[in-house]
């Protein structure tokens, strides 16, 4: 076993995985099934992809005629001063490349890993010692199990990080190692 206690690394995998949507933990708000709000499209077509972000309007912010200062979404969605936000823009706003927020994709880093599991059996002296030998010993190897902990999100991979040094900040989505089978015979004479 092998193990990571501890310690924030800035996930790549996650923060674009929610931006662009292909992660499962970006599904909230997408649909009607995933709690999205109504929203109307400018030809009249209603969707379900609506969101209402945490957050509160900065002083001197004004929409539709209301002064919207120090008020939250959520509280200018209540009286009817702004829409839901789009599920697309409420991702984007948190994790795009050129304006998003991205300290949602900072994430502690922990897991548990099973790196080997193997099975040897002894066969038994009467059955070796008529071709004369000591010992024979035959075995079966699995490295690279899997997981038994990981604290990323959507099963990013804990250790796709961009080097090996210990002081690793930053996951970007690194090649998983390949679980592996093997046999082994082991001859005394």
């Amino acid at each position: 076993m092998d193990a990571r206690f501890g310690g924030d690394v800035f996930s790549a995998s996650y923060n674009y995985g929610i931006s662009d949507g292909i992660l499962k933990s970006s599904l909230y708000g997408r649909t009607e099934e995933y709690g999205g709000l109504p929203r109307t499209l400018s030809d009249g077509r209603v969707i379900h992809d609506g969101m209402i972000p945490e957050g509160v309007f900065a002083e001197g912010i004004v929409i539709a005629d209301t002064d919207v200062s120090g008020m939250s979404y959520q509280e200018a969605y209540d009286k009817g001063v702004v829409g839901p936000l789009s599920a697309y823009k409420y991702y984007a706003n948190l994790a795009d490349w050129g304006n998003g927020i991205r300290e949602v994709a900072i994430k502690k880093c922990s897991w548990i890993a099973l790196r080997e599991i193997s099975l040897h059996y002894t066969l038994p002296k009467k059955w070796i010692s008529k071709l004369y030998l000591k010992n024979v010993y035959v075995g079966l190897v699995c490295r690279n199990v899997g997981f038994l902990y990981n604290s990323l999100p959507d099963n990013i991979h804990p250790e796709g990080l961009v080097s090996n040094y210990s002081s690793e900040y930053y996951e970007a989505g690194g090649a998983v190692l390949t679980r592996n089978y093997g046999f082994n015979i082991n001859v005394s004479f």
